[in-house]
């Protein structure tokens, strides 16, 4: 019983067996809970700001700003097939344990090395793990699925 067809052409990074249709309810609450954020920050930090002399709405402009970057990554994320995803997972997960290790020798911010400097630009490497390591057990997952479901064929 062979419930999925296997692909043995390659597949190219926006190649897509079907068609993309967005999750309006993922989209939605998305946009929810990014307003949200903008009122709680600017209702918290306004008076702060307005007597530090600065514009009240300085840092939701800067949240903003990393709002509409995380739209922009959810569409490039959305457009990309999952078997592209599957193939990159090692290269990610190696990836991010090689910047987990090289953050054990930048210099310490208030006693902890947690960030990796490129010029103006900080990240936190435990972040991009994060994402690393669900692809990883997602892959690994998958693969004990196609395994368990190719001893089921075979009886």
């Amino acid at each position: 019983m062979v419930l999925t067809a296997r692909r043995t052409e390659p597949v190219t990074i926006l190649q897509r067996e079907r068609s993309l249709r967005p999750d309006l309810m993922l989209i939605l609450s998305y946009l929810a809970l990014s307003g949200l954020g903008l009122v709680m920050i600017y209702s918290a930090s306004a008076p702060r700001l307005i007597a530090e002399g600065q514009s009240p709405t300085d840092l939701v402009r800067r949240q903003l700003l990393f709002v509409v970057v995380g739209i922009g990554a959810f569409i490039l994320a959305s457009l990309v097939e999952h078997r592209t995803l599957k193939m990159l997972t090692p290269i990610a997960y190696l990836g991010s344990l090689a910047a987990l290790v090289v953050v054990l020798f930048m210099p310490a911010v208030a006693g902890a090395n947690r960030w990796i400097a490129i010029g103006s630009f900080q990240f936190q490497p435990s972040e991009l793990a994060k994402i690393a390591l669900i692809l990883a057990l997602a892959g690994t997952l998958a693969t004990s699925i196609d395994s368990a479901m190719h001893w089921i064929d075979v009886m």
